[in-house]
């Protein structure tokens, strides 16, 4: 029929695709045991809950990492610990926002625990500025 030739090179692509594949898994495995903490091994053994899953880890992995790095960066200097001060209120903004609508059992009871955790961790609370 004189198809010959391109079954031929069908059978190739699939051989290639078929290794193709099995260094894919290997990467996502070296990905993986380097984020875990584990072997390529143990990933390869688990393996075959990679993609999305895989790809959210790393994800993760990246940002906390990055995140790290630049506390580190902002902290080296006194504008930088600002910036991160600043981030710090802004993490508590909603927990404060709730506080100050709660009934006065329920703030008497905050009010407590953020002293011994203030006390705890040496920090002094701003004080939240009033319009005249």
């Amino acid at each position: 029929m004189g198809i010959a030739a391109q079954h031929d090179e069908l059978e190739r692509l699939d051989a290639q695709k078929v290794e193709i594949e099995k260094r894919e898994r290997r990467l996502l495995a070296e990905q993986s045991a380097i984020i875990n903490g584990t072997s390529v091994e143990v990933e390869l053994e688990e393996g075959g809950h990679y993609s999305y899953y895989h790809d959210e880890v790393l994800r993760n992995a990246m940002n906390l990492r990055t995140t790290m790095h630049e506390s580190e960066i902002l902290a080296e200097s006194e504008l930088g610990r600002r910036v991160l001060s600043l981030r710090a209120e802004k993490e508590n903004l909603l927990d404060t926002v709730w506080l100050a609508t709660s009934s006065t059992q329920i703030k008497q009871l905050w009010e407590q625990v953020w002293e011994q955790v203030n006390a705890m961790l040496g920090v002094t609370p701003r004080r939240l500025r009033t319009r005249p």
